[in-house]
């Protein structure tokens, strides 16, 4: 039997089901296949112990959620990105294998930096994302971006790569700034290179050294920095962006207005406030869907209500799990430390998602219905 065309799935299975006699339409159902019309999307196979009704809602929902799925992943990089969050937009640039935010992120709420005598915070772990302004005043982060402690920019977990990133980005790491600085024709040796001006946003930068080029495409803007003790330095002088990197170095990288210079520093006090890059997630190249690895997964019940069982049949390192809207939209993420776990969904309104599980180097990918409650 052919493949079903996704594009196609709600005419064929009313054509399927006009079929006589109806035995002879259930072993048709028995073998649907419907096969992807975009490279990265799942195989959905019929379950054929399901009811006849599962099937065909699992079936039809299953196609359109893939259709709209994967339309929602048209986006590629250079393309906006809307942080649906707060609906702030951001540009993208694809520098060497990397996909970076060309503007400093500009998420949270502000908090107003209080001058003292002793180094502190001016923001707590309150389950709320907070940012500083420079020189508090808030017209400031929408020229530069916020600036953050290392503590609220990794969402107060030191191994949270993503920290306040949007979904499906993560805060820069230091190996991912090393290579960003030699993709754009800079150099790093130690705690100190050159090729700070193909990073700076044309007029960025002054005097015969310092000016701006912005070759990579980068785009950064001279946002300064809050100190321990509450005062704000450098707009318009300096550029000094975190990285994730979680040890006890907190490295992070600053550039200079007058010169070509990039310095790479550790040992940083975490409350010390910088800009912060997102960069896009890098879905792993082997990712393999359907040819058999599907198999390795298998999702009870389906459809399911409140609690669904992720089972993998196979001995893994690590495995983590993302469920999708028909948007394309993230709406539930969480580890994989079993295998055999069991989920809650009953935060989910009824509908038809993507399930992506990611075990080690493989990325699988099952439709999962939520039924009505």
């Amino acid at each position: 039997m052919s493949p079903i065309n996704i594009d196609h799935c709600a005419f064929d299975i009313e054509r399927f089901h006009r079929q006589k006699p109806p035995t002879h339409r259930q072993n048709i159902f028995r073998s649907i296949f419907c096969f992807p019309v975009r490279p990265g999307s799942a195989i959905f196979v019929l379950n054929k112990n399901q009811p006849m009704k599962n099937r065909l809602l699992l079936l039809l929902s299953s196609c359109m959620l893939l259709a709209g799925f994967a339309s929602a992943q048209t986006w590629t990089c250079g393309d906006t990105l809307t942080d649906i969050r707060d609906n702030k937009q951001y540009g993208t640039v694809q520098i060497g294998s990397a996909c970076w935010m060309k503007e400093n992120l500009d998420y949270g709420q502000f908090a107003t930096s209080i001058t003292s005598s002793s180094t502190h915070a001016d923001v707590t772990n309150n389950g709320i994302a907070e940012k500083y302004c420079q020189d508090n005043d808030s017209a400031n982060c929408a020229i530069y971006g916020g600036l953050y402690d290392w503590n609220e920019m990794m969402n107060y977990n030191p191994n949270n790569a993503q920290g306040i990133c949007p979904n499906g980005w993560h805060v820069s790491t230091d190996a991912e700034w090393l290579a960003m600085i030699a993709a754009s024709g800079g150099s790093i040796s130690g705690f100190a290179g050159t090729g700070g001006n193909a990073l700076k946003a044309v007029g960025e930068g002054f005097g015969p050294n310092g000016q701006g080029t912005n070759t990579s495409g980068f785009t950064a803007r001279a946002g300064g920095d809050r100190d321990g003790f509450g005062i704000f330095y450098g707009m318009g002088l300096r550029f000094i962006f975190w990285t994730s990197t979680p040890d006890t170095t907190k490295k992070m990288y600053m550039l200079y207005a007058d010169d070509d210079t990039i310095n790479r520093f550790g040992n940083a006090q975490t409350i010390t406030g910088f800009s912060c890059r997102c960069v896009q997630d890098v879905i792993s190249s082997g990712m393999r869907d359907g040819n058999g690895y599907d198999k390795l997964v298998s999702v009870f019940p389906n459809p399911a209500q409140n609690r669904v069982s992720i089972n993998i049949d196979r001995l893994f390192v690590s495995a983590d799990y993302s469920i999708y809207n028909a948007t394309g939209q993230r709406v539930q993420s969480g580890g994989v430390n079993n295998p055999r776990e069991v989920i809650s969904v009953s935060q989910l309104a009824g509908g038809s998602y993507m399930l992506v599980v990611r075990i080690d180097d493989t990325i699988i990918r099952k439709p999962l219905l939520i039924s009505g409650r």
